[in-house]
């Protein structure tokens, strides 16, 4: 995708503002760049992370949320996504934490490290958790706390080795917060 398809693309998006979403979203501007990159980042930010923090904040008001953030690429990438799509060997794709939720390395024929398999055995005593007990803390003992989502830290657990807490983008979530979701 070369910039005159993605101005084009984000113009029929944001119509009037496109110079916001440039000035957060910007590219080099020469015409041999492929912006793809740039393009996944925006739409990962615009349709998946930044609305599913918007809606934890307004829910959170009421009733206890979880957010997570997977990040780990597997060493067994190429064979979850295949030659065709070679993307996602190197990068976290959506969906690339399923085959750790539910342990399935060896049904699926993913080769996993060591590391792997503990960060799979974690993610599954948190699902289990949140499904005996509405909480992914309470239950079976956990590495360490996954915070309930609230607006004032908007922390959020980071799936990787070692787990931490974080508040992921907070600086994209907060100008797509501003701008709106036009969906």
């Amino acid at each position: 995708m070369d910039n005159l398809e993605y101005l084009a693309g984000l113009t029929a998006l944001f119509k009037t503002y496109i110079g916001d979403v440039l000035s957060v979203y910007p590219t080099t501007w020469d015409p041999l760049t492929d912006v793809r990159d740039t393009v996944s980042t925006l739409l990962t930010h615009y349709i998946f992370s930044c609305p599913s923090r918007y809606l934890a904040q307004l829910i959170s008001n009421t009733n206890p949320v979880w957010l997570y953030h997977f990040d780990r690429v597997s060493v067994g990438s190429y064979q979850v996504w295949g030659d065709n799509f070679k993307y996602c060997w190197d990068v976290v794709c959506h969906g690339s934490e399923l085959i750790y939720v539910f342990d399935s390395f060896g049904a699926s024929h993913v080769n996993e490290s060591a590391v792997e398999l503990l960060l799979s055995q974690q993610m599954v005593t948190y699902w289990t958790n949140f499904a005996h007990n509405s909480n992914p803390n309470q239950g079976i003992a956990v590495p360490i706390q996954w915070p309930s989502f609230n607006n004032a830290s908007k922390l959020n657990i980071l799936l990787d080795v070692p787990l931490s807490t974080e508040s992921w983008i907070p600086e994209y979530c907060d100008f797509w917060d501003k701008l709106g979701y036009f969906f």
